[in-house]
């Protein structure tokens, strides 16, 4: 199902980002190598990050959080692996940050996409919202998820004026099973790559892509940078292919260096890409997960916090093990 309605864009902003990566880097080659006895096929690269054992998919999001500057009325904490089943995560993090306690909290989850998805409402929306995301994922020693997952947490800060307009977007809900965990299965289920690969890339992003530029009224080429949160490592090509979006892929750079970082992936791309971008350019952000959400903003000028969240998206910072 497709949506997008380019009446209900506001003047409405992104005012701030903030991105946060824990210090240890696992090699995906020597993880590779030591888990062959697994039957772990192909060859691995680049690294993932790995959250310490004293940090969890909301410490992760507070940190990220922390280099936001301002006062927000709401705050929004998204992931798909909180630590709590019944508390919520948005007040905690509230309380962490010393936020007043007249504001609103909410908490999202249930696809990767929900962080982008909870940026999209507040963008549509009024009062400053803060968006924080984290994750730090199961996953078993010697599977794909295990290699490809990394831990990591990312915030924006939604606002009436800011650096990055939004100027259109567009929706698409797919129910592709491509990974699914429950309370009984809390390990990820991985459906297989191909179908998965075939079928988000030509009934699912790119028509939200296509759908986006449309309503902003720009051309595909025009994008100077993406943060486009793929499905499977190297499905921007294809993408990039069926939507006519040349530029590069700054989600894609983060799947080497830090992994998939799941619900906080976009956000923490769509950073590193607003620390790129000079007033002018436009930017796609694109989550996946369910569905996709595809927004194009209009950066209007340098973005508090992206410099920041672009020192922390490096290689290895120190050795480390896997989770």
């Amino acid at each position: 199902m497709l949506s997008s309605d380019s009446s209900k864009i506001c003047n409405r902003f992104i005012a701030g980002v903030g991105a946060y990566a824990p210090l240890l880097r696992m090699d995906r080659a020597a993880a590779a190598k030591a888990l062959r006895f697994s039957g772990l096929g192909g060859r691995a690269g680049g690294h993932r990050a790995v959250a310490g054992w004293d940090e969890d998919a909301l410490t992760l999001a507070a940190e990220a959080s922390r280099a936001i500057v301002g006062a927000p009325t709401s705050v929004v904490f998204a992931s798909t692996s909180a630590p709590f089943i019944e508390r919520s995560h948005a007040t905690l993090l509230g309380e962490a940050l010393s936020l007043d306690l007249t504001i609103r909290t909410n908490d999202v989850a249930g696809s990767r996409r929900c962080a982008v998805s909870a940026l999209l409402d507040s963008l549509l929306g009024t009062g400053e919202t803060l968006i924080a995301t984290g994750e730090k994922r199961p996953a078993s020693a010697g599977s794909p998820q295990h290699l490809a997952q990394g831990d990591g947490g990312a915030a924006a800060l939604v606002s009436d004026q800011g650096s990055a307009q939004l100027i259109g977007y567009a929706s698409v809900s797919h129910d592709l099973v491509d990974i699914y965990a429950s309370h009984e299965h809390t390990e990820p289920y991985a459906y297989e790559e191909r179908f998965v690969r075939e079928t988000s890339v030509a009934r699912v992003i790119a028509p939200a892509v296509k759908a986006a530029c449309a309503k902003a009224d720009v051309e595909p080429g025009r994008i100077a940078f993406a943060a486009v949160h793929e499905p499977l490592a190297g499905s921007w090509r294809d993408i990039a292919r069926v939507t006519g979006v040349t530029a590069p892929n700054l989600a894609s750079d983060l799947m080497q260096t830090l992994g998939d970082l799941g619900a906080a992936h976009a956000l923490f791309a769509f950073a590193l890409a607003c620390a790129k971008a000079k007033p002018g350019d436009l930017l796609l952000l694109a989550g996946f997960g369910s569905g996709c959400d595809a927004l194009i903003f209009r950066m209007t000028g340098v973005m508090p916090g992206a410099a920041e969240a672009a020192a922390r998206a490096p290689g290895p910072a120190r050795p480390g093990h896997g989770s």
